[in-house]
């Protein structure tokens, strides 16, 4: 519907989700122009539900699009109950065999190695998000700027979730707090961090 707006196309939507997913690739593929290019943010594909294949990605174009057409996607790593990461990956196939290793580099805020864009035969990129290293200070300063700190107990209770570790910490209801807020993915992200110190600022400590 939005793409029909901006490109004012005829708002009428077809039915049948085959015939959807056919006027959906028209739009992107064939809408956009040089003078009228298209961003288009699809964000956490991971979150859909598999009606219609939606984690399967199928309904994506994400090859033969136009120089002026950019798709960013994102989603978690692969689990158990999805693969999206996989997919996108085995879509955008390598322009070449040579497995050469990914140079690193350090960024100016400390966030740690950054891997650098693999090339592929699209035209697009595979970003792997970096982590911050030192993210108990990054976390405290958080903190801070809120007017908020943790106990060093509830500092280890977010390490220890953030390590993956399966055993509760003495606080039970802080545990369980965290292991069903934002702590699926491992490794402590810009977003992660900000996302952990807006749920434990709200913590009661002394």
């Amino acid at each position: 519907s939005q793409l029909q707006r901006v490109y004012g196309k005829p708002r009428d939507l077809p039915d049948e989700f085959t015939d959807l997913k056919a006027l959906f690739h028209k739009a992107v593929r064939e809408w956009p122009t040089a003078e009228m290019p298209l961003t288009m943010l699809i964000d956490s594909v991971d979150q859909l539900d598999d009606q219609h294949g939606g984690r399967r990605l199928e309904w994506l174009p994400v090859t033969d699009l136009p120089p002026h057409v950019r798709l960013v996607v994102s989603t978690l790593p692969d689990h158990p109950e999805f693969d999206c990461l996989t997919r996108l990956r085995k879509t955008l196939t390598p322009r070449t065999t040579d497995s050469k290793p990914r140079a690193t580099s350090q960024d100016s805020t400390g966030y740690g190695p950054q891997d650098e864009a693999q090339d592929l035969t699209c035209g697009g990129k595979v970003l792997e998000l970096t982590t911050i290293q030192d993210w108990r200070t990054v976390l405290s300063h958080i903190l801070k700027v809120l007017g908020r700190r943790i106990t060093e107990e509830q500092m280890v209770a977010v390490e220890r979730c953030l390590g993956g570790d399966e055993k509760p910490c003495k606080d039970r209801s802080m545990w369980d707090r965290l292991r069903a807020g934002m702590f699926v993915a491992r490794g402590a992200t810009p977003l992660w961090l900000r996302l952990v110190a807006q749920m434990v600022s709200r913590w009661r400590s002394f």
